[in-house]
């Protein structure tokens, strides 16, 4: 279901990244702060994962 509206939900978006040589742009809309994760699975690889620190006050962010 799409909605712009908060259902208030816990939800978790996982992203599995396989990118090479250019980075990679995900867009979530309509996210709910505390609730929500964003998980960003790098696949194992020797990558920098990084996240813009205004991101964190949308959802929480994981990258394990």
């Amino acid at each position: 279901m799409s909605t712009s509206e908060s259902d208030f939900a816990a939800d978790t978006v996982t992203v599995a990244i396989d990118v090479c040589g250019l980075s990679a742009f995900v867009e979530i809309s309509h996210a709910d702060v505390r609730p929500d994760t964003l998980v960003i699975d790098s696949k194992g690889g020797n990558d920098n994962v990084s996240v813009d620190p205004a991101l964190a006050g949308l959802i929480q962010v994981s990258a394990p």
